[in-house]
C-alpha cells in the first residue's frame, strides 16, 4: 500500500542527489584517511616514545599528587545551605517544583554569612512580585505575613526576614510629608 509518492521528476533529482552525497561522503573518507596517515606517519612515528613516557608518568603523578592537596569545602557549607533552604521553605513555597534561582542565591548568601546566625533577607520588592506572578507563595499567609512584617519568622536555626527596599522608603515618606502638608501660612 502506498502512502506518499513524488511526482516522476522529484524522484529522478533524488535519485541524483543520493549517488551526488555517496560519491562526495566517499571522497571526504578518503580524504580523512589520507590525513590520518599522514598524521600518523609524521607525528607519532618520528617521536622517539620512550622519551614520551617519562613526562607523562611524572604529569600524571603531579596531577594526582595536587588533587589530594586541594582544599575542600567543608561539610558545614552544605548543611548550612540545606537548613537554610528548609528554614525558606518553612516561610514560602515555591509554585513550581524548583525554586528560581534568585532564592536560592539568599540561601546561599545566607549559609556562607552564618557568623552570627542565619538570616535570609527577602526583599519586600521581590517577594510581592513573585506573590503577585504566582512564582510563590506564603506558607500560612495570615500568620506568617504580620510575623515577616513583625520581625522575622525562625525556623531550623534561621531568621527569615524581610527588608523593605530604599524605593519603598522614598515613597512612604513622600506620602507622609504630603499628608502633613500644613497648607500656606
Amino acid at each position: 500500500m502506498k502512502i506518499f509518492s513524488f511526482p516522476c521528476f522529484w524522484t529522478w533529482l533524488f535519485q541524483d542527489l543520493e549517488t551526488y552525497l555517496f560519491q562526495a561522503s566517499k571522497q571526504i573518507f578518503c580524504l580523512f584517511t589520507i590525513a590520518k596517515d599522514w598524521v600518523i606517519n609524521v607525528f607519532i612515528l618520528s617521536i622517539d616514545l620512550n622519551a614520551l613516557i617519562g613526562p607523562t608518568l611524572l604529569l600524571i603523578l603531579v596531577a594526582c599528587f595536587l588533587s589530594f592537596l586541594m582544599p575542600r569545602p567543608p561539610k558545614e557549607i552544605s548543611h548550612n545551605s540545606r537548613t537554610a533552604l528548609q528554614a525558606l521553605q518553612a516561610v514560602l513555597v515555591p509554585t513550581c517544583s524548583l525554586w528560581p534561582a534568585r532564592y536560592i542565591h539568599l540561601v546561599k548568601r545566607a549559609s556562607t554569612n552564618s557568623d552570627h546566625g542565619s538570616r535570609i533577607v527577602v526583599p519586600l520588592s521581590m517577594l510581592l512580585q513573585d506573590v503577585c506572578n504566582g512564582v510563590t507563595e506564603l506558607r500560612d499567609p495570615i500568620s506568617d505575613l504580620e510575623d515577616l512584617m513583625d520581625g522575622g519568622i525562625s525556623a531550623y536555626g534561621c531568621c527569615v526576614c524581610l527588608r523593605i527596599d530604599w524605593k519603598w522608603w522614598v515613597e512612604s515618606l513622600g506620602s507622609a510629608v504630603r499628608l502633613y502638608d500644613p497648607g500656606p501660612p
